[in-house]
């Protein structure tokens, strides 16, 4: 008897662990349907438009510096174009750092408002 209550138990417990179900959750496919993706895409879009118009904005700054010192180069002094031209040099630098820190800036709005709509999601 004890035997049969041992056998018993074994596929009892085979019976249960058979019962375990899977699933997979496409949490891509949930994330996509949220009101709030729409409106975080909407804003990251903005925020990109607002620091490419200040981006556009100081390029136009720098061509504008450029041409004039182009234009007037004629009638500088080499000092006064050395002076000019490492002053060029240096908001060129600027200007590409600038870039990068943009994409930056973009890129970290964009984590942020992912992670809180992730968080939703999970």
């Amino acid at each position: 008897m004890r035997s049969l209550f041992i056998i018993f138990l074994i596929i009892a417990a085979q019976n249960v662990t058979a019962q375990n179900k899977v699933c997979f959750i496409n949490s891509a496919a949930i994330y996509a349907v949220l009101p709030d993706t729409k409106k975080a895409q909407d804003d990251i879009e903005q925020y990109r438009m607002k620091l490419g118009d200040d981006y556009n904005k100081l390029k136009q700054e720098l061509n504008d510096h450029y041409e004039k010192f182009i234009s007037d180069s004629s009638k500088m002094t080499t000092a006064a174009k050395d002076f000019q031209r490492k002053s060029l040099q240096t908001e060129i630098s600027t200007f590409s750092s600038k870039e990068t820190e943009f994409q930056n800036l973009v890129d970290v709005k964009t984590e942020e408002l992912n992670k809180v709509l992730t968080d939703k999601v999970t």
